[in-house]
């Protein structure tokens, strides 16, 4: 019991956090949005829900098994990478799916070595959230979250997609460089200016 009940707390510590940082409610600086604006509002319907499941199947777990174990380790890393992405990009944040108008180049810290670290620890969660909810959920919501939690991947990959497009149209011969030397979603290249 006391195994299960640490692997709760610790979940909804990370949880805690990642809601935290990735619903930054920050100023942001005036931005264009990269997907249809009724996509981004499907986005934008689709988070609390998948808040309130995920909430409801880390409070009812009834065993911790190694599955449980390599999801919290998805969810840890990927918390750790959008804080530090967030960390990093400081004012310089646009929400996801949008483009910032003024645009800065950041290529220190995370982003020296993954273009879309804040999308990488998104989908990272996700991965932790599907492998929960495999062992845990009843097949219908299991069903649910993970055509939610499909969408947002796609939703998420589409905006690294067009992000990038416009980062090289703004930033040129300097981004493709930086393109060159680092992997979009994992740390396999060091970006050298």
């Amino acid at each position: 019991m006391f195994w299960l009940t640490l692997y709760k707390v610790v979940q909804w510590l990370i949880f805690s956090v990642f809601i935290v940082f990735i619903s930054d409610h920050r100023k942001k600086n005036p931005a264009t949005p990269l997907i249809d604006k009724r996509l981004l509002l499907v986005m934008k319907l689709c988070y609390p829900i998948t808040c309130v499941i995920h909430g409801y199947v880390i409070t009812t777990i009834p065993q911790v098994r190694w599955i449980d174990l390599v999801a919290l380790g998805c969810a840890a890393l990927g918390t750790l990478l959008i804080v530090k992405s967030k960390h990093d990009l400081g004012r310089y944040h646009a929400w996801t799916g949008y483009f910032a108008d003024v645009p800065e180049f950041v290529t220190q810290g995370i982003y020296a070595y993954m273009r879309h670290p804040l999308y990488t620890g998104i989908n990272l969660f996700i991965a932790g959230d599907l492998l929960i909810m495999s062992g845990h959920a009843p097949w219908q919501l299991t069903l649910v979250m993970a055509a939610i939690l499909s969408y947002i991947m796609a939703f998420t990959t589409l905006s690294a997609v067009r992000e990038t497009r416009q980062l090289a149209a703004k930033f040129g011969a300097r981004f493709v460089a930086y393109q060159q030397q680092v992997h979009p979603f994992l740390p396999l290249g060091r970006f050298r200016s």
